[in-house]
């Protein structure tokens, strides 16, 4: 120690540096952060740089401010008063914005506020373009990301921004200055940081002058991040964006470019890239063989792995797999990228693997083919005999320099295969169609591919539940609107073993907030019961009785445990009493004409608008010998547990249910009557899809249809024998309702019926639609009057929706 003491003190301080350095056999200087260096030379540096990226020209710019300051008030002045005055300056970089990647629907959801700019992402580099009209020819000055000044190397786009701007022409509209940064930040020697991005867009968009194919404004939609739709329209525009195969969106909030207030929103002022590379695995190509490697001292710092070897990986696609298979030909790749690895990945091929590397000079195994502009500058100083297996990810797909080939943009290595072989890995052939698949716009329909996409964002949230999933009954693809009254089948029967009456699942309806806070209770052992034939009442009397506070209600009944159903008699006194008690206008049926099958009706919402029909009190005894027949009773929720009259209707999942009995015309639709769209169609449904969705039968019941055919082969099968034989019975029309989630079944359906075209017996006046179950809920919307804004996702032909194949 004494000796290294002693060396040191012989040493100048730039001898000392490199001896240390030497030493410690690391040539890296020393890092600090420049924020924390910046703010101890003054608190609000940090934010000047942001404005001036400039060290000299900021400081300057804060030395001048701090002047004019009194003494004793300088550290205390607000920052930002301070950043009022500071302005951007032509030739000075302006910082960039603050950028945050959206790992989600939900992820942006969180991070965005107010009212946000969607924006497609454009493919392409940054500038920051900088005009000043009064310096004649040399008026353009373009700094690019790194804060180069790049005017040179960007000439050719110097005529496009002087046409663009109409700079040096009569009507042009930059007399002193301006600084275009992806948006405009200074109009005219003013500066326009402080304005909200809205403004700043709507000034842009009146000075620039377009010119298809070489300057444009980017398209963009304005979607409210407040409103209840903002997953489902942000999730539309994102699947939009993917089947255009577009690089992605970005979200940009109405706010100021830059936020220097001390009480500052977190993400205020934030950029949100969304890339679908960003969620989840949607990035995932493929596995890829490693055929050769090389190393960088530099980079080898940057890992702390003793006797490391390799760095780089150079990624090859095998070109005569067959061969290889087939006859043991000896391997030919194309090497097609040059790939790192995290230090966790690089530390197990370290450990675990044996490519038996042998240099380039000695490699007899592999025939290699290295396009010039692969290799990063660098040839594989190693080649791996027996290549290593990597799953990579990607972002998108190009071309590099001259290749003429597909090659991954931006690579990632997710996970290292070392169980697998270098045969089972992506070919050179597979990988350029794939390319090619990616990166060639498809059709912008609603299409298949779109609801899929759709469902798989859905699936990318947290917990694999979409954020705007909010109905407890069923999670699906896409929210709907739920109409303004909801629907509910009721059954009630007496039987020894269970007295719950039987009950479907409703729509979720509009009043959330006050019907999430009802509990359902377990049903009593009613008896069967029958509705008397009464006038409904006026609407003044809905309206007051649906207004009233939910509690307020129940005090109509008594509140005695021990009830026993009204008579009659009772039931017309209770009418008289009680004005806000409405009677359901159908009369009674006779028993013998009843079944048992489920029937929509109308159910009571909790609140005025949502309000179609009335509860009412009055209902009938029945004798003992009735058991078993299907209870038609007006509208109306009972406590079994209390015995009170309940005022909100929608349902929870996971709770013990609740009696509720309505009424309907078996057969027809609540809706729209004889003119719904299914009145006069039949109407199959594909295997299962009863079963699994709840809401579909529910939906199918509320427009008329209670016994849907479920054996489609069966049905086909009839129908082909009886057109045969002359006896026509199939309507004009027919409706195909599936799950398009479940793709093996619907694969299967979709061909089933494709055959049918081919069948002439059923090209005959036969015409058959193939939709997704969800377009029940878009056809409640449209035939369901008490809905007046039939809102259905940004789809101005509802039927187009859900619509999957036409026969």
């Amino acid at each position: 120690m004494t000796d290294l003491e002693s060396l040191y003190r012989r040493l100048s301080a730039t001898e000392a540096k490199w001896f240390t350095r030497l030493i410690l056999k690391s040539y890296q200087p020393l890092a600090l952060d420049p924020h924390l260096i910046y703010r101890l030379c003054d608190p609000v540096l940090p934010c000047v740089l942001k404005i001036q990226d400039d060290f000299a020209t900021a400081i300057t710019s804060l030395q001048a401010i701090r002047g004019r300051l009194l003494p004793n008030c300088g550290r205390k002045t607000p920052r930002e008063q301070i950043m009022g005055t500071i302005k951007p300056q032509l030739g000075v970089k302006i910082g960039r914005q603050p950028w945050v990647k959206g790992r989600s629907i939900k992820h942006c959801l969180d991070m965005g506020h107010g009212r946000m700019s969607v924006e497609e992402k454009i493919d392409g580099e940054y500038c920051q373009i900088h005009v000043d009209p009064s310096k004649g020819d040399q008026c353009i000055q373009i700094f690019s990301k790194s804060g180069k000044d790049s005017t040179e190397d960007r000439a050719a786009l110097h005529g496009i921004i002087l046409e663009s701007l109409k700079i040096g022409q009569p009507d042009a509209r930059v007399k002193k200055a301006c600084i275009l940064e992806g948006e405009l930040v200074v109009y005219d020697d003013s500066s326009l940081i402080n304005l909200r991005h809205s403004e700043r867009f709507k000034i842009l968009s009146n000075l620039v002058c377009c010119r298809k194919g070489w300057a444009s404004l980017v398209p963009r939609q304005v979607i409210d991040f407040g409103q209840p739709l903002r997953a489902s329209t942000l999730r539309k525009a994102f699947a939009t964006v993917i089947l255009a195969r577009k690089e992605g969106l970005v979200l940009k909030p109405d706010e100021p470019y830059f936020d220097f207030t001390d009480q500052r929103r977190k993400f205020s002022s934030c950029c949100i890239k969304l890339k679908k590379e960003y969620i989840g695995n949607f990035g995932d190509v493929g596995d890829f063989s490693v055929v050769g490697a090389r190393y960088d001292p530099a980079k080898a710092l940057s890992y702390r792995i003793p006797g490391l070897k390799w760095t780089h990986f150079y990624v090859g696609c095998l070109d005569n797999r067959q061969a290889v298979k087939s006859w043991g030909a000896t391997p030919e790749f194309t090497i097609v990228n040059v790939v790192e690895l995290n230090e966790t990945l690089l530390r197990e091929v370290v450990t675990y693997s044996n490519p038996e590397p042998v240099s380039p000079d000695d490699n007899g195994a592999l025939a290699l083919k290295l396009a010039p502009g692969v290799e990063q500058g660098s040839p594989p100083t190693f080649i791996f005999t027996r290549p290593l297996v990597f799953d990579l990810k990607c972002f998108s797909f190009d071309r590099v320099g001259n290749t003429g080939f597909w090659s991954l943009r931006f690579p990632s290595v997710t996970k290292v295969h070392f169980d697998r072989d270098f045969t089972d890995t992506m070919s050179f052939e597979q990988l350029q169609v794939l390319a090619k698949e990616a990166t060639t716009a498809g059709r912008l329909e609603d299409s298949q591919e779109n609801l899929q996409w759709i469902a798989k964002l859905e699936a990318a949230d947290p917990r694999g539940i979409a954020v705007d999933a909010v109905s407890q009954l069923t999670v699906t693809t896409m929210p709907t609107p739920s109409p303004r009254k909801s629907t509910q089948n009721t059954t009630s029967t007496r039987s020894p073993t269970s007295p719950l009456a039987i009950k479907s699942p409703v729509e979720v309806t509009p009043c959330r907030g006050r019907s999430e806070r009802l509990h359902r209770v377990p049903s009593l052992d009613l008896p069967s019961i029958t509705a008397t034939p009464s006038s409904r009442a006026d609407p003044s009397s809905r309206t007051k009785l649906c207004t009233k506070h939910k509690r307020g209600l129940p005090s109509t009944v008594p509140t005695s445990q021990h009830k026993r159903l009204k008579s009659s008699s009772e039931s017309s006194i209770s009418q008289k009493d009680s004005p806000h008690i409405d009677l359901a206008s159908q009369p009674r049926a006779p028993l013998a004409d009843r079944d048992n099958n489920l029937r929509p009706q109308p159910a009571m919402s909790s609140c005025a608008p949502c309000c179609p029909a009335s509860p009412s009190e009055s209902f009938f005894e029945e004798s003992s010998n009735s058991d078993g027949v299907i209870a038609e009773v007006v509208q109306f929720i009972i406590d079994p547990g209390t015995g009170e009259l309940q005022t909100e209707t929608e349902p929870e999942r996971l709770k013990p249910p609740m009696t509720k009995v309505t009424t309907a015309l078996k057969g027809q639709c609540v809706h729209a009557g004889e003119h719904c769209m299914l009145a006069k169609a039949v109407v199959l449904v594909s295997p299962g899809l009863l079963t699994m969705k709840e809401e579909a039968k529910t939906l199918l019941a509320q427009h008329g249809v209670d016994t849907p055919v479920t054996e489609i082969d069966a049905w086909l099968k009839a129908e082909k024998e009886a057109r045969q034989k002359g006896k026509t019975t199939t309507p004009s029309k027919a409706y195909v309702v599936c799950d398009s989630d479940n793709k093996l079944a619907f694969k299967h359906l979709a061909a089933k019926f494709k055959e049918l075209r081919k069948d002439n017996l059923f090209n005959k006046g036969t015409h058959i639609e193939i939709h997704d179950w969800r377009f029940l809920s878009y056809l409640t919307t449209q035939e369901d009057e008490s809905i007046e804004e039939k809102y259905f996702h940004g789809f101005s032909d509802w039927r187009m929706r859900w619509k999957l194949h036409t026969i």
